[in-house]
């Protein structure tokens, strides 16, 4: 096995059987999955690492819609108003961090890419923050079935199912959102660097996610098959570099175990 991220056999036995709720109650998958740590770049990996095509399975419907705790793999119900609310009331958020540090920030006709957006809920925050003229929404996701979800009840949002990389997608963009979602992926570092591709010189990018600096055996934060790695800080920021982005600033998040 090699790091996701830089390739290395150096990696050091973290934490294993991770299962999740469903897995746990029918004991389906009775040794779980394991993260081994990468001694060169720090990152954790899973194995065994999910494919694409299990990524694109585990976020089916019963990912997001669910009441059966048997087979629960994430949400009840994540369609719901409240929790629709609340992702929009989030996204209004971010879209005062794009203003913030976009220096065109007058330029008309603006563009954001949400990466890993699911039903494009966080994107209609921009309705209610008029200081950017966004005049395209787009939303990338894995989840065919959230992406479907979306252009049925999501109106305004442009969305594609897929990966990043493997999606024709046509630029600039002037921002880019990823909210939990850059782990989710198999390979980063593609994801970055075709977001970098696709926005505007100057254009920004929010990125939200765990940090794993705070991993720990029994941490919440694993969740197996969903999850393909785990970024500490510095690891996180320095592929950032690599990937052509210049660092501006980052925050704790209101959970002191999640970076901005």
């Amino acid at each position: 096995m090699k790091c996701l991220l830089c390739g290395s056999t150096n990696l050091t036995f973290y934490v294993g059987d991770l299962r999740d709720g469903a897995e746990r109650q029918q004991d389906l998958l009775p040794l779980g999955m394991a993260v081994y740590q990468c001694g060169d770049c720090q990152l954790f990996n899973y194995a065994p690492r999910p494919t694409v095509e299990q990524l694109r399975e585990y976020h089916g419907g019963n990912y997001f819609v669910c009441a059966d705790p048997a087979q629960q793999t994430s949400y009840e119900n994540y369609m719901e108003d409240g929790h629709r609310q609340v992702k929009s009331s989030w996204g209004r958020w971010v879209i005062t961090w794009f203003y913030r540090y976009d220096a065109q920030r007058s330029q008309p006709d603006k563009a954001v890419l949400d990466v890993g957006g699911a039903t494009g809920f966080m994107l209609e925050g921009r309705k209610t923050f008029d200081r950017l003229n966004i005049t395209r929404a787009v939303c990338v996701d894995i989840s065919k079935f959230a992406t479907q979800w979306g252009q049925q009840h999501v109106p305004g949002v442009e969305f594609h199912w897929g990966r990043l990389p493997e999606v024709e997608l046509a630029g600039p963009f002037d921002y880019a959102l990823f909210w939990d979602s850059l782990n989710h992926d198999p390979d980063p570092r593609a994801v970055l660097t075709r977001t970098y591709e696709l926005l505007r010189p100057g254009g920004v990018a929010i990125i939200h996610t765990i940090d794993g600096n705070f991993a720990q055996p029994d941490w919440y934060y694993w969740s197996p098959h969903q999850h393909t790695c785990i970024f500490p800080r510095e690891t996180l920021l320095r592929l950032f570099a690599e990937c052509g982005f210049e660092f501006l600033k980052d925050r704790p998040s209101s959970q002191a175990d999640e970076i901005i």
